[in-house]
C-alpha cells in the first residue's frame, strides 16, 4: 500500500529532466535503477501504473528496497539482479530508461539484445558521457530522437533524450539545410550553413543533438562557446611546444631557462645530445680508418654512447609523433564544436535582420 503522506521523493535537475522525459504508460523499466528514486517519483507522480528495476550490484538493490518499503511500493516495483536487459522479458515494459553510466556502457546495453530494446515503445537515456555513441545506436536501433534536454549541475552538462518508434520523427539529410527560424521538430535539424560537408553534420548531430541544435538551445550554445574555447587554449599550447623553438635556441634567440622543457628535452638535454652528435661523428671517423677484420662485428658495447644517441632520437620522434597526432585530434574537434555554435550563429543573424 503506498503512502501518500510521504513527501514527493527529491530528485537532481539530472533525474528531474529523466522523470519529465519518461511521459506516461503502463510499466517502466529502470536500468541502472541504483536506490529506485526514478521509479517512485514516475509512480508517486502517477504517470506509470508499475515499474521493474533493474542493477548490475546487489548493494543499490538492497538500498532501492528500504525506499521502497519506506514509501510503501513494495508491490507496485519488481526488483532485479541483471547486467542490461538480461533479466528482462520482451513486453514486459513499454519504457526504458538508462541512466547513471558512460555512453559506451550505455550503447552496449541497448545493442547487445537488440530484440529487446526494440520492444519498448520509448527510451529515456542519459548518457554522462560519450552521447554520440547513444545516439549513434538509437538511429541504428531504429528509434527517433524526440526530444532532448541539456542540464547543468554542479559544473557539468548532461544530456538527456528521449527515442521512440515513429516514422514521422526521422530525418531526412535534405533538411539540415532548411532555414527552421520556428526551431521546430518537424522542419528537420538545424540549419547547417551549406558549405559544411554533410559528415561533418552528421557528426555534429550525434555529438551535441538534432533536438538540442534545432531549438537552439541555450545551453547548448552556452557549452559550445566554453568548449571552443578551451580547445583552443589547448590548441594553443600544443602548437608551441610543438613548432621550432629548437631553432631559437640554436640561434641564441631567447634560450630557456635552466631546467625548461623545449619539444620535451630540458636545455641540459639538448646540449648533451649535441656533444653526443658529435662524439658519434668521430666515432664514425674512427670506424672507417681502422682497418677492419674479416668476420668481425663491431657491437654496441664498444660505443655505448651511439646506443644512448640513438634512444634520445627514438624519443624525441615519438615525443613529435604525439604532438602530431594530438594537435589533429583537437583541429578535427574544433571543426565539429565549431559548425555546431554556426547553426546559432547564422540563425541569430537571420533573425537580426
Amino acid at each position: 500500500m503506498r503512502d501518500k503522506s510521504l513527501q514527493i521523493v527529491s530528485l537532481s535537475k539530472r533525474l528531474e529532466s529523466i522523470v519529465e522525459l519518461a511521459g506516461h504508460g503502463d510499466t517502466l523499466c529502470d536500468v541502472g535503477c541504483d536506490h529506485a528514486h526514478v521509479p517512485i517519483r514516475l509512480l508517486q507522480n502517477g504517470q506509470f501504473r508499475k515499474a521493474i528495476g533493474m542493477d548490475v550490484i546487489e548493494g543499490p538493490l538492497g538500498k532501492a528496497r528500504g525506499n521502497l518499503e519506506l514509501y510503501g511500493m513494495t508491490d507496485d516495483v519488481e526488483l532485479r539482479l541483471s547486467d542490461g536487459l538480461d533479466a528482462f522479458q520482451e513486453g514486459e515494459a513499454d519504457t526504458l530508461v538508462v541512466t547513471g553510466m558512460g555512453g559506451t556502457l550505455m550503447r552496449g546495453i541497448l545493442l547487445r539484445e537488440p530484440d529487446k530494446t526494440r520492444s519498448f515503445n520509448a527510451l529515456v537515456l542519459g548518457p554522462q558521457s560519450d552521447p554520440d555513441k547513444v545516439r549513434a545506436a538509437v538511429r541504428e536501433l531504429g528509434f527517433s530522437l524526440e526530444d532532448e534536454r541539456l542540464i547543468y549541475e554542479d559544473g557539468k552538462y548532461y544530456p538527456v533524450l528521449r527515442a521512440v518508434v515513429a516514422a514521422q520523427h526521422s530525418i531526412d539529410p535534405q533538411q539540415r539545410r532548411e532555414p527552421d527560424l520556428q526551431g521546430s521538430r518537424s522542419a528537420g535539424p538545424a540549419l547547417f550553413p551549406p558549405e559544411i560537408p554533410e559528415k561533418l553534420c552528421r557528426e555534429a548531430e550525434d555529438l551535441f543533438g538534432p533536438v538540442l541544435l534545432r531549438r537552439r538551445d541555450p545551453v547548448l550554445r552556452e557549452f559550445l562557446v566554453r568548449r571552443i574555447a578551451v580547445l583552443e587554449k589547448i590548441m594553443n599550447s600544443v602548437s608551441l611546444a610543438a613548432e621550432g623553438q629548437r631553432t631559437k635556441e640554436k640561434a641564441g634567440d631567447f634560450p630557456p631557462p635552466t631546467g625548461q622543457k623545449v619539444f620535451g628535452f630540458t636545455r641540459e638535454e639538448e646540449e648533451s645530445e649535441e656533444s653526443l652528435m658529435e662524439e658519434d661523428n668521430r666515432l664514425q671517423d674512427k670506424r672507417q680508418s681502422e682497418k677492419r677484420q674479416p668476420g668481425k662485428e663491431y657491437s654496441d658495447k664498444e660505443y655505448p654512447e651511439k646506443k644512448h644517441l640513438e634512444k634520445k632520437h627514438l624519443e624525441k620522434k615519438h615525443l613529435e609523433k604525439k604532438h602530431l597526432e594530438k594537435k589533429r585530434e583537437i583541429e578535427h574537434s574544433l571543426e565539429v564544436y565549431r559548425a555546431a555554435l554556426r547553426v546559432f550563429l547564422q540563425m541569430e543573424a537571420i533573425a537580426g535582420k
